[in-house]
């Protein structure tokens, strides 16, 4: 049926005097195995072969649409990007891939700061400083983000980790086992690179943080904090009230 839809979508684009065309299949998101890629793009050219010869046109660009996926628990394995090597001549147009988070997710870190450790009914609260306004994806996705505890520390705990953000699904981390911290620890939250700041807001009044580059033993900021004042800067009050 979709493959139906897909070849009287084309006919109508060549009718409208469409000349050049292309394919995308949205294959899914942060796919670590290299197999599923080999299979999605079988089956992306044997339909743009099918689209073809129904519609009469040519195919000469080929988006695998989801991009490369990067591991975000330590246990998990990278995407062998050795196994795609076929894929290069596979098509015979232009092969698109959207590599923006395995290019960059690695490069960037969130840092925060412990503001208190609560303990409540048999559970461990660690409350930072940063919450879903900046990183939303643990409470949208349940999208898992390694964290690190900078400093010696003495043994481990189970802890939910959870942000400023008056909401109760305001929690970066869910029964996460965390070396034991203490107010004004420094926490680490791994690949923040991609789809955090892209993602964040100013919700419940919130100004975002500041970004950092490093280059070896060189930094500077990139981003600056932003001010309160922010968040109300282009508001203005109508003359009628």
């Amino acid at each position: 049926m979709f493959l139906n839809d897909a070849i009287e979508a084309y006919k109508f684009a060549k009718s409208m005097g469409a000349e050049e065309f292309g394919i995308h299949a949205m294959m899914g998101s942060n796919v670590l195995d290299p197999d599923y890629f080999l299979r999605i793009a079988e089956l992306l050219r044997e339909h743009a072969e099918i689209i073809e010869d129904k519609v009469g046109i040519d195919i000469r660009y080929f988006d695998m649409g989801g991009g490369f996926g990067i591991p975000y628990k330590p246990e998990e394995r990278p995407l062998d990007l050795s196994r795609l090597s076929d894929l290069r001549n596979f098509f015979p147009g232009e092969l698109w891939v959207e590599p923006g988070r395995f290019i960059v997710a690695n490069a960037g870190y969130l840092l925060t700061r412990v503001t208190e450790v609560k303990r409540k009914g048999g559970k461990t609260y660690v409350g930072v400083d940063v919450g879903m306004n900046v990183l939303i994806r643990p409470m949208l996705y349940g999208a898992y983000h390694h964290i690190i505890k900078c400093g010696e520390s003495e043994g481990f705990e189970t802890v939910d980790v959870v942000g400023p953000i008056c909401e109760n699904t305001d929690k970066l981390a869910i029964n996460r086992e965390l070396p034991r911290v203490r107010e004004g620890d420094l926490l680490v939250i791994l690949n923040a690179g991609a789809y955090v700041y892209s993602m964040s807001s100013n919700y419940n009044g919130r100004p975002r943080p500041a970004e950092v580059v490093v280059l070896g033993s060189e930094y500077g900021i990139s981003r600056f904090r932003e001010p309160l004042d922010l968040l109300t800067m282009w508001q203005v009050v109508p003359e009628f009230i």
